[in-house]
C-alpha cells in the first residue's frame, strides 16, 4: 500500500486520499486551510504538552449517507450546523516533533481525539494524524466509539473508547497495518449507510478482534514451524530411555519449549526495535550486507541463512546479541524515562 502521498500532497488532500483508498468518499470543504486549534478546541483546550504539539489542525470535511452514491457536493464551512445533519467529521492534525524525537504516544493522540469529540458531541469524529522524527515520517488513524447517554436530558453522545492505528511508517508500512488498513476499507464490503460504516468500523478496531487474529496468526505460525524447526541437542535414544518415556515425544517436547523461546525473544526484540531502542539498520538487508555483517548473503530475503551452509549468522551476530546482551547494558537499564 502506498502512503506516500502523505509526503507530496498537502495533509487536507493527502487525508482525501487516504479515505478514497478506504473506497470512501469525504465531502470535502471548499476551503481545507489550517484553522485555529484553539477555535476550534475553545471548550476543550488544555495547556499541556498534548495540544502544544498541534502545528496545523484541518477540518477535512464529512463522510455522508450521500457520499455512498452519487450525489456528491462541497460543503462551505460557513453552512457547517452540528444538529442540521448526520455525519462522520474528518480532521487532520500536523503535530510538531517532541523532545529527545519520540513520537507522540497514545495517551496524548487518544486525548486529542477525544477533545474534538466533544467539540462535536453529537457527530463522531476521526482523525488522520501525521507527525515524523529524524528518519521517518508517520500517520496514524484514530477512531472514537460512541453511544447513547442512559440520561434522556443529556445531548449529544457519550464518548467510549479511543482506539489508534498508530504510528503506520509512510515510507515502509508494517504488513500487520497494511493488513489492518485493508480490513478497513469498505471495498467489496456491505456498507452502503453512514450507521453501517460505523458499525463496521467499531467491530474492526475492536481491540480484542485485532488481539484474536493477531494470536490466530501466531498460533498458525506456530504449529507450522513445529514442523520443521531443528535445534542444538536434540534428545537421543538413550535421553528416552533414561527418562523412561517415547523419543518422539522427547524430541516433540524439546522443539516446543525451544520454539517459544525463540518467540518470546523476537518478540521483545521487535518491542525494542519499536521503540526506538536499537537502530533500524539491524533489520536492514541492505545495510547488513553493505556495513554490519560483510558475510550476509541470504539466498532469499525471507531466510536469513548463509546461501553455501545455511549457517544462520544473523542468528549469532545479531539476534543473539540482542537477546542475551541487550538487557545489561547501561542504557536499557537506565532508560526508563524514554518509555512511553
Amino acid at each position: 500500500m502506498d502512503l506516500t502521498y502523505f509526503n507530496d500532497q498537502s495533509l487536507a488532500d493527502a487525508t482525501i486520499i487516504f479515505f478514497e483508498n478506504l473506497d470512501i468518499r469525504i465531502r470535502s470543504l471548499t476551503d481545507s486551510d489550517p484553522m485555529d486549534k484553539r477555535e476550534i478546541l475553545k471548550n476543550t483546550w488544555k495547556d499541556n504538552e498534548a495540544f502544544h504539539l498541534i502545528e496545523e489542525i484541518h477540518l477535512v470535511g464529512f463522510v455522508l449517507d450521500d457520499v455512498f452514491s452519487d450525489n456528491y457536493l462541497e460543503v462551505e464551512k460557513s453552512k457547517i450546523d452540528q444538529n442540521n445533519y448526520d455525519a462522520l467529521v474528518v480532521f487532520a492534525i500536523r503535530l510538531k516533533q517532541r523532545q529527545y524525537q519520540l513520537l507522540p504516544n497514545r495517551t496524548q493522540l487518544s486525548e486529542l481525539t477525544r477533545s474534538l469529540n466533544r467539540e462535536f458531541n453529537s457527530r463522531p469524529v476521526v482523525v488522520v494524524f501525521n507527525y515524523s522524527d529524524n528518519k521517518n515520517s508517520f500517520i496514524t488513524f484514530s477512531h472514537a466509539s460512541r453511544s447513547e447517554y442512559k440520561q434522556s436530558w443529556r445531548e449529544g453522545e457519550k464518548i467510549g473508547k479511543i482506539t489508534l492505528l498508530k504510528d503506520i511508517n509512510i515510507e515502509n508500512p508494517h504488513r500487520g497495518h497494511i493488513d489492518i488498513l485493508n480490513r478497513l476499507s469498505i471495498h467489496g464490503k456491505n456498507v452502503t449507510t453512514l450507521k453501517q460504516l460505523n458499525e463496521y468500523w467499531g467491530k474492526e478496531f475492536n481491540i480484542q478482534v485485532l488481539n484474536k487474529s493477531f494470536y490466530t496468526e501466531l498460533s498458525h505460525w506456530y504449529f507450522w514451524a513445529l514442523k520443521h524447526v531443528t535445534f542444538p541437542n536434540e534428545p537421543e535414544s538413550i535421553d528416552a530411555i533414561e527418562k523412561g518415556v517415547q523419543l518422539e515425544d522427547l524430541i516433540k517436547e524439546h522443539k516446543s519449549v525451544n520454539l517459544i523461546r525463540l518467540l518470546t525473544r523476537l518478540l521483545f526484540v521487535w518491542f525494542i526495535k519499536q521503540k526506538g531502542l536499537v537502530p533500524d539498520e539491524l533489520f536492514d538487508i541492505n545495510e547488513l550486507k553493505n556495513s554490519v555483517l560483510n558475510e550476509y548473503e541470504p539466498e532469499l530475503e525471507s531466510i536469513l541463512v548463509r546461501k553455501e551452509d545455511y549457517e544462520s549468522i544473523y542468528y549469532k551476530a545479531i539476534l543473539q546479541n540482542l537477546f542475551f546482551a541487550t538487557l545489561n547494558c547501561p542504557y536499557m537499564n537506565n532508560s526508563s524515562s524514554y518509555m512511553e
